[in-house]
């Protein structure tokens, strides 16, 4: 279900940004936050969250505020609305860097859902870019074609970096706005931060309508999509390292507790109260091996050594543990939170050890899609779980959730990777064509389950205690 979500996301996002061209620059005061601002301007603070292995990535979510954006010619105040910011920390001196993100023409190298990049506008370093985004889907979903048209005015120096903004001019979802900022760590480091946000609430358009109908919880994951697909872009048109020895499973899980050395730091910035949204922070680790052999899949066919990518997501329920616990072995409320689930079956192996068979069914316009998936949840010593499909539509499912106790909530640690097996049903593989795809709907998954888990236990609350 996420892997589809995804496909449809990337499809309406890129059909949103298609609109006639503007008549020209428009010049305009935004108040784009810093992406240290929740650090109070400190870069060590950010660096030590992000560790010490470049590459790696966070996103976090700024507090909501009252922000000016660009409505075709004129600004227009929006309450209550946030930013979401990316960081990553480059192999790269500042000036690559640079020209990397002022050499608008040539994004196409690095984006690859850019086919052409062309200057409709210049005046001094504004440039009005048209961007023409193709990407072919098999049947039923439509290819996309399209020409976007984006503003981006000239670097500024700031603190002791730089910033450049971007602002999405017109389309469908027609209101946004992005920032780049970046800074010199030494000659050949740089981190670089992505900060930005768009109005999701007032799409136009049948295509982008009907999506956000059926599913509208993935709003919540898009500005998270968009950071890691903008930021992994980046990565990966540097020198890769190599993931390293394999690895068998539980084993090739990040090491959170040495990664994330200030985890309660972390749980701040994620906690739903301080935010327009249940707030989620998120760290997408380095590639890994899995070793061959080390899972089982009932419709596995082959035994090869799997590249995995591991993304950590971060956010507050308010709940203590046992309730979480309990909710995840039980299987019952599945249906309550998720609403794309149409039926649970349990199968108790031991206590602390179930596998359920979930049955989900997504609808889009004219089509409606249905999946399986067969989930094994092991309760360990620590009182964490590890989680992993064993069975259905969808092979490679890996994870662990650590739950902390904070006062009367939880904060809960979800390191997970997924992928799309070779016998999963057509329409997932459509999946395979986006690229950064394995990324992606793991990335997406965090905001979405924080998001249906946040909105269950308030409802659960309400009821238990009007």
């Amino acid at each position: 279900m996420i892997v589809l979500r995804w496909v449809l996301l990337l499809c309406l996002g890129m059909q949103a940004l298609a609109s006639a061209a503007p008549l020209g620059l428009v010049s305009w005061q935004s108040n784009v936050p810093s992406g240290l601002a929740p650090f109070a301007g400190n870069k060590q603070v950010l660096l030590d969250l992000l560790g010490p292995a470049k590459g790696q990535m966070l996103y976090y979510p700024q507090p909501a505020s009252t922000t000016p954006l660009l409505v075709g010619n004129t600004v227009q105040q929006y309450k209550h609305h946030h930013y979401v910011t990316g960081a990553i920390l480059l192999p790269k001196p500042e000036a690559q860097v640079r020209a990397l993100l002022t050499r608008h023409s040539a994004y196409p190298a690095t984006f690859k859902l850019l086919k052409s990049a062309h200057t409709q506008v210049q005046l001094a370093d504004s440039q009005l870019m048209r961007y023409h985004i193709f990407l072919s889907l098999p049947f039923p979903m439509p290819d996309v074609d399209e020409v976007a048209f984006m503003q981006h005015d000239p670097v500024q120096p700031f603190n002791d970096g730089f910033k450049m903004r971007s602002t999405l001019r017109k389309g469908a979802i027609h209101i946004g706005v992005g920032e780049f900022e970046w800074y010199s760590i030494d000659d050949n480091t740089t981190l670089l931060m992505l900060t930005q946000m768009a109005d999701l609430d007032r799409p136009s358009g049948f295509f982008v309508t009907t999506i956000f109908n059926a599913m509208p919880e993935i709003k919540t994951a898009i500005p998270y999509g968009l950071e890691a697909y903008i930021l992994e872009s980046v990565r990966v048109s540097n020198q890769l390292p190599n993931p390293g020895m394999a690895q068998a499973w539980p084993a090739v899980l990040p090491n959170i507790n040495i990664q994330l050395a200030s985890t309660q730091q972390l749980a701040e910035l994620a906690k739903p109260t301080r935010y327009h949204h249940s707030g989620v922070v998120q760290l997408t680790h380095l590639p890994v091996m899995l070793k061959s052999g080390s899972v089982t899949f009932a419709k596995q066919t082959n035994n090869k050594a799997k590249e995995l990518r591991f993304v950590t997501s971060i956010f507050t329920l308010p709940v203590g543990v046992e309730r979480i616990t309990n909710v995840l072995l039980q299987g019952t409320e599945f249906k309550k939170i998720f609403r794309h689930i149409r039926s649970v079956k349990t199968k108790v192996i031991k206590p602390g050890h179930v596998q359920h068979s979930v049955i989900l069914r997504v609808g889009v316009g004219f089509f409606s899609v249905g999946f399986e998936s067969v989930i094994d949840i092991q309760q360990q010593d620590d009182r964490s779980i590890l989680i992993r499909a064993v069975d259905g539509d969808v092979e490679w499912i890996l994870g662990k959730m650590q739950l902390l106790p904070m006062g009367n909530s939880t904060v809960v640690v979800w390191t997970q990777a997924g992928d799309i097996g070779d016998n999963a049903p057509a329409l997932l593989k459509i999946g395979r064509h986006l690229p950064h795809y394995q990324l992606l709907s793991v990335v997406g998954a965090g905001p979405l389950v924080a998001k249906e888990f946040n909105r269950y236990w308030q409802m659960t609350n309400k009821v238990q205690n009007p």
